[in-house]
């Protein structure tokens, strides 16, 4: 009977132990050098590496005066760096405090993202780690570098409860209207991190240092999960032609003049279709606003793009004040128009309003129509520059209702149909993007 006590209880300690362990590693946060907490100086070189956290890493040897610093608060940190043949030795140090020398980063074989150093018994506190590339290196080292590609280190309850709030950045469930159209949470995994955090709150009083590890590791692994979880939409062709628009940051939903459209913030915002292009005889129909104007030169809006080409066709805006125009530009030659407004050159939009653009190539002729009027016949010639992909969004626009055909739209046709959604099956049509809905 004894003895059956006793296996229990030994069997009881190690999965104990094991427990421990995985919550222990759960509780490290990895930090890339590119990270404001990480300062260098001296003799330092970035060094791409696919394999390294982030994508590369910094190469150094001994210079006067030169480190790799890590500021942290927490209670245990770690040097993540690549071994290899060619590093040497490097000294450590802790909040000015030499705690280790001939730290050494020799391997025979390459090691990426291999732990060089480590201390994981810190009372909590805010801590300096500096490396320091030393002269010497081991016999076996071709060389004496020194490699950092980023640190880990544990962090007290009370920041693992900011970082984890922190990492909840996105809309959660599904996508709705003033969202930034792109990614969003599943409702789950943003309730398992929630439950993680409210039972961190509930140990910050603790005075049982291993309760609040594993509250730790509890936050930072729902974390991980939730941004592991992340949905990806895009935006769908209701042509029923599969040409499907991947979005590129972040732009916002909003009320169009058909339905739902796209805010484009003019710093990144995106949306590209893939494998399409426009004829001598296409039609390109959208609607727009220009909600402020813009200083500057001028930017592209929307594009049928490719490698020897931005424009085929190019729709470019240009805002100088309160006064905002739209250029037409082409390839060959960059025909088109310049500084057409609603009513023809010299006018301006008003950035309340949405106007519904046509753009008409008939041969050798390019026609601008706004809201179905015509504005302006212009000869670009024949013999367009195929483009490969469709891209818009590059000014900060307001954009709806997309349509691509590949023949000519005369007026009538555009006047009896603008302002009303397509059954998605017209003829000609090769493209056509609502806003309306995501997947």
């Amino acid at each position: 009977m004894q003895k059956r006590l006793w296996l229990t209880a030994v069997v009881g300690l190690i999965l104990a132990l094991a427990a421990c362990t995985v919550w222990a590693n759960d509780a490290w946060i990895s930090v890339p050098y590119t990270d404001e907490s990480v300062e260098y100086d001296g003799f330092w070189r970035v060094v791409d590496n696919p394999a390294a956290l982030g994508g590369s890493e910094l190469m150094g040897s001994r210079t006067l005066n030169s480190y790799v610093e890590f500021s942290f608060t927490g209670s245990g940190v770690r040097w993540l760096g690549t071994k290899s043949p060619a590093m040497g030795y490097a000294s450590v140090y802790l909040n000015g405090e030499l705690v280790a020398t001939q730290v050494d980063g020799y391997s025979p074989d390459a090691q990426n993202q291999a732990v060089i150093y480590a201390i994981e018994d810190l009372e909590e506190g805010s801590y300096v780690l500096r490396i320091v590339p030393e002269e010497a290196k081991s016999e076996a080292a071709a060389m004496s570098f020194v490699a950092v590609n980023g640190f880990q280190y544990i962090p007290t309850l009370e920041d693992a409860i900011a970082i984890g709030t922190d990492a909840i950045d996105l809309p959660i469930g599904c996508l709705g209207l003033h969202d930034p159209v792109g990614r969003y949470y599943p409702e789950q995994a943003v309730a398992l991190l929630e439950v993680a955090l409210e039972n961190g709150r509930a140990k910050l009083n603790s005075n049982n240092p291993v309760e609040k590890l594993e509250a730790i590791g509890e936050i930072n692994r729902r974390a991980a999960e939730l941004k592991e979880s992340v949905v990806v939409v895009n935006i769908p062709d209701q042509s029923g032609n599969g040409r499907v628009g991947t979005i590129e940051g972040g732009p916002v939903w909003i009320e169009g003049p058909i339905g739902r459209a796209l805010a484009f913030n003019g710093a990144g915002d995106a949306v590209r279709v893939d494998n399409i292009s426009v004829s001598d005889t296409s039609s390109i129909e959208f609607w727009l606003q220009m909600p402020e104007a813009v200083s500057g030169g001028w930017q592209n809006i929307l594009g049928v793009r490719g490698a020897n080409t931005d424009r085929s066709p190019g729709i470019w805006h240009q805002g100088d004040g309160d006064f905002q125009t739209i250029q037409l530009s082409t390839q060959p030659n960059w025909k088109g128009f310049n500084h057409m407004g609603p009513e023809g050159e010299g006018t301006k939009f008003d950035p309340d309003q949405w106007y519904h653009i046509a753009l008409v190539k008939n041969g050798a002729y390019y026609t601008l129509y706004v809201n179905a009027e015509e504005i302006i016949t212009v000869e670009t010639g024949e013999g367009m520059i195929p483009g490969e992909y469709l891209l818009l969004g590059g000014r900060n626009v307001n954009i709806d209702d997309l349509r691509v055909w590949d023949r000519v739209r005369d007026q009538v046709e555009i006047a009896a149909d603008y302002q009303e959604p397509l059954v998605g099956n017209e003829e000609g049509l090769i493209g056509y993007w609502t806003f309306d809905t995501v997947r």
